[in-house]
């Protein structure tokens, strides 16, 4: 199999920003939209109706074990953007289809690994008090996209195939070419006008290499009505040696070394054992505090009691356990929660 091109842009490949200064506006002033990405950043014309992002089920080599909390930061970016720009969807998608037939994983295992991690999703934004949102596994697509939107999906991968340089048959073994189609399928039907990805400063990490290839795509792919922006979050961290990571992958060897989304998790001992927060941390954690008071108690700080410090960044630490005790404030989804830890993910 040919191997994809690696595609990547340069801030001339985007339009000036212009017509949408809401949207403009926001991917300014917001710190947690990250800072180094203004020359990936499109902002398109006319008003974004829709934003969404896309969960893989792993590394090319291991599947995931679960959620890490930073994974808090792309929903409340999210978030931020509906209120901010009254957008009528926001959706996450689960590549349970891709994450399988691409890296060869067993089709069983990967979904109920992400079957579990929809479920967990939903409960996490059920206790955010986030309504409406699409929650699905990419082989739910029929239901919640619309009839006919598999069919639809594997013409447009080979469209998107052809562009990169694959035959039909290749295109549908290839990472890049099944991805960007989900991409276009949805923005076909009005579900992703804002694309929310992450990434950090260096050149192989994060979304903008796969984004690029999505920009190449619509360039050329004439049926395609381009109103695609794109908006990058910070990257997700490991406690040790502030290694970045992607927000959503929780791989085996991170159990130690990253905050797991779940109700038990002792994350002032995990913390302090790494020795406290490090700056690159406190600006990652701190800012999925402030989001979330900002956003979720409507100004209000997280609630936490007198304490006397002890390491670095404990005060953000507290409130990171706070945060967690909030969403899974009901008892019967904080057993489901927990279920789901034990049943669908340590059971991989």
């Amino acid at each position: 199999m040919k191997e994809t091109k690696e595609v990547m842009v340069s801030g001339s490949d985007f339009p000036e920003s212009g017509s949408n200064d809401a949207l403009f506006r926001l991917i300014q002033q917001e710190p947690m939209i990250h800072s180094q990405s203004g020359d990936q950043r499109r902002i398109s014309f006319g008003e974004p109706r829709s934003a969404f992002f896309g969960i893989g089920g792993g590394s090319k080599t291991e599947l995931s074990k679960g959620l890490p909390l930073d994974v808090l930061l792309m929903i409340l970016v999210m978030r931020k953007l509906q209120v901010v720009l009254g957008l009528e969807s926001c959706s996450i998608l689960l590549a349970n289809k891709t994450t399988s037939d691409v890296n060869g994983f067993d089709p069983k295992k990967v979904n109920k690994l992400m079957e579990g991690q929809k479920r967990l999703l939903q409960l996490i934004l059920q206790g955010l008090n986030i309504d409406g949102w699409n929650v699905f596994l990419e082989d739910e697509w029929e239901q919640v996209v619309g009839p006919g939107t598999e069919t639809a999906y594997k013409n447009m991968v080979e469209k998107v195939g052809g562009v990169l340089g694959l035959s039909p048959e290749e295109s549908h073994k290839d990472y890049f070419a099944r991805e960007v189609a989900v991409v276009l399928i949805l923005l076909q039907h009005g579900m992703s006008d804002i694309k929310v990805g992450w990434r950090n400063k260096g050149r192989q990490n994060g979304e903008a290499v796969f984004d690029g290839a999505i920009i190449l795509c619509l360039r050329q792919i004439e049926s395609i009505k381009d109103t695609l922006s794109f908006v990058y979050t910070l990257s997700g961290m490991s406690l040790e040696r502030n290694q970045k990571k992607p927000p959503y992958i929780l791989k085996p060897d991170d159990f130690e070394h990253r905050i797991c989304f779940k109700p038990s998790e002792d994350v002032l001992k995990k913390i302090r054992e790494h020795g406290g927060l490090s700056k690159s941390s406190k600006r990652l954690y701190g800012g999925i505090v402030r989001l979330f008071e900002e956003i979720v108690l409507k100004g209000r700080e997280v609630s936490i009691p007198e304490f006397d410090p002890s390491f670095p960044g404990q005060r953000i630490t507290i409130k990171l356990k706070a945060i967690i005790d909030y969403i899974f404030r009901d008892l019967e989804q904080r057993r489901e929660a927990e279920e789901i830890w034990e049943n669908a993910f340590q059971t991989l």
